[in-house]
């Protein structure tokens, strides 16, 4: 992402000083620092999944002893360019696989013009094949899960079915939904639909860690798919502690089958191994206490 405020302190006990797991490996290369403002986005990112609990701060993370390990790709790529930028993102895909679990990719391309165009081309040329390697032999084996966020285009007909990242097998698309209020949830108006959604969390009207440049703007409320992937991600981020030895493929399986349907008038269609999917909603609303339940109880599949 952008980068998170090490500072900040719902965020700085969880940043890891180190890469997690005992690894040394150099980042990949970079280019000048990015101003500390645009440190917000990749801040709240952070906080959704592993915002410290009980410290009398704003907020708490989903997955709040999680570890964060940042990979800043905006600052990798810079002096901003396409071949910088292309490069600098299939870096950080193939980076520390063995060690990062989980890599939570929170931003949309896809709905602008010019850098719709660099994504698609990244997509193409450098990053299929280090995401395909970090998915299918990271984590030891059992595979790195990579989480996209699903894109805020759907009102210029955005589709994550047109994105080859976001509809790749290999990826988690998240779409966002916002509450209806008596524990009811619809469809966030940005969020973009398609064949490949695997599932929805909530991305409206979200309190979260911002910029932290002075008293007033330590937090936000903000709406977009960039915080549903994170709170998709910290569920599996969950899912893992309860069962370290699950693969990719299984972290994908639990949440098809644990989401909620949600909203039965989205024209829901059950497909031929009675799994049922919406285009606005795919799967369904993520679970975490039905999907660490499922972990912690079913047969997994090999890797």
């Amino acid at each position: 992402d952008w980068g998170i405020k090490e500072t900040h302190p719902d965020l700085d006990g969880n940043l890891s000083p180190a890469w997690p797991g005992g690894c040394s490996e150099p980042r990949p290369p970079t280019g000048p620092p990015i101003p500390a403002a645009e440190n917000a986005h990749g801040s709240g990112m952070a906080g959704i999944c592993a915002a410290e609990a009980d410290n009398a701060e704003g907020v708490a993370g989903i997955a709040f002893d999680a570890t964060l390990a940042e990979l800043n790709l905006w600052e990798d790529a810079s002096p901003w360019n396409l071949a910088h930028f292309e490069q600098a993102w299939a870096n950080d895909i193939a980076f520390l696989n063995d060690c990062i679990d989980i890599k939570i990719c929170s931003f949309d391309l896809s709905g602008d013009g010019t850098l719709g165009a660099v994504y698609a081309r990244a997509d193409a040329y450098l990053v299929i094949a280090p995401l395909v390697q970090a998915v299918e032999t990271g984590r030891g084996g059992l595979g790195e899960v990579v989480v996209f966020s699903a894109g805020n285009a759907a009102l210029n007909s955005g589709r994550t079915d047109c994105d080859e990242l976001v509809s790749n097998r290999h990826t988690i698309a998240v779409g966002a939904v916002g509450s209806l209020g008596n524990g009811l949830y619809g469809h966030w108006m940005g969020s973009e639909p398609g064949s490949s959604l695997h599932c929805v969390a909530p991305g409206e009207t979200m309190y979260i860690c911002w910029v932290d440049t002075g008293p007033f703007n330590r937090y936000a409320c903000l709406d977009g798919t960039s915080f549903s992937a994170p709170s998709a991600g910290a569920v599996v981020a969950l899912m893992l502690e309860a069962n370290p030895n699950l693969s990719w493929r299984d972290v994908m399986e639990a949440i098809v089958r644990t989401s909620a349907t949600i909203d039965p008038g989205a024209g829901w269609f059950t497909n031929q191994s009675g799994i049922d999917h919406s285009y606005e909603y795919g799967h369904g609303l993520i679970d975490a206490y039905e999907a660490v339940s499922f972990v912690t109880g079913t047969n997994r599949h090999p890797a």
